[in-house]
């Protein structure tokens, strides 16, 4: 009888720990904000432009080295 008791009662118990948990824990994702900055996607995919703006890296020579070694 005291088993049945014990039994019972920590299986309500752990239905109420899942219960509370599951209720606590909400969407574990946030809603992504829409993309709104279409001029800046348009610039940084414009390969025309990306051209322009380009750096050309000039590689530059060492000095030949003075003195011993």
């Amino acid at each position: 009888m005291r088993f049945r008791l014990i039994y019972g009662l920590v299986l309500v118990a752990g239905m109420g720990f899942l219960a509370v948990g599951v209720m606590a824990s909400g969407d574990p994702r946030p809603e992504a904000k829409p993309f709104t900055d279409q001029a800046c996607l348009d610039c940084h995919t414009d390969q025309a432009k990306l051209q322009e703006l380009a750096v050309v890296v000039e590689e530059v020579e060492a000095p030949p080295s003075e003195g011993p070694g």
